[in-house]
């Protein structure tokens, strides 16, 4: 009985002239009185190269206007200020039964003004093997972000913060009011790409006040008495 490895499924040697990776057996009985007998056995490994990635967010809205112009407070998932945050989580796990390597995604977010420091969180990156620690991450041109190498059955979190930016809440295309950004993933071993995105609304709150003061200079032309 023989085990399958995981160096086998990431195995890229093809020896036997065909297009498939597999694994050979070769058993070879011999005596005294015969020439040397041989059988052997081939079973074909079916690699699944399988790379996803999420995206999730959270809006926190500092309440600075409501609906009504009172401060909002419900941190109702909508940006209308440019002291508001998005808090974006983007995880990349390999789900299939083949290591991933050259692992990296790219998203424009980490582009933009206003996009904060990106971290890789858990012990998957780390030396330390502390869960739920945070190490600054280089971010490349475009938004790039190099990975490196996924095991089976392993995935890798990364988390900033944007803060809405003033040119956010002056467009003057309406439908940039929804905010929809997507990220996507490579690796050697997958041709597909998958993609996530996350979308939160901006609102303009457009309000023009005006204030006018007097004072009355009295001269003391006439007093109350004429």
């Amino acid at each position: 009985e023989y085990t399958v490895t995981q160096d086998d499924l990431d195995s890229t040697i093809i020896d036997d002239g065909d297009t498939t990776v597999d694994i050979d057996n070769t058993v070879t009985a011999d005596s005294n009185e015969t020439a040397p007998a041989t059988a052997s056995f081939e079973v074909v490994v079916t690699r699944t190269p399988e790379l996803s990635i999420t995206k999730t967010g959270s809006v926190v809205d500092t309440g600075d206007f409501g609906s009504d112009g009172s401060s909002n407070t419900d941190g109702a998932g909508v940006a209308d200020s440019t002291t508001d945050t998005v808090t974006y989580t983007i995880t990349v796990s390999n789900d299939g039964n083949q290591t991933l390597t050259n692992v990296s995604f790219t998203d424009a977010m980490l582009a933009r003004t206003g996009a904060g420091t990106l971290y890789a969180i858990g012990d998957d990156l780390a030396t330390t093997g502390v869960t739920e620690e945070r190490y600054v991450v280089t971010v490349g041109t475009g938004g790039l972000v190099d990975v490196g190498t996924l095991a089976v059955g392993t995935s890798q979190a990364y988390e900033f913060v944007y803060t809405v930016q003033q040119a956010d809440l002056d467009v003057t295309d309406l439908a940039l009011l929804t905010l929809t950004n997507t990220v996507s993933a490579t690796s050697t071993e997958d041709s597909v790409v998958p993609t996530a995105d996350y979308t939160f609304n901006l609102v303009q709150t457009p309000e023009l006040s005006v204030a006018k003061t007097g004072v009355v200079a009295d001269t003391g032309d006439f007093g109350s008495d004429g």
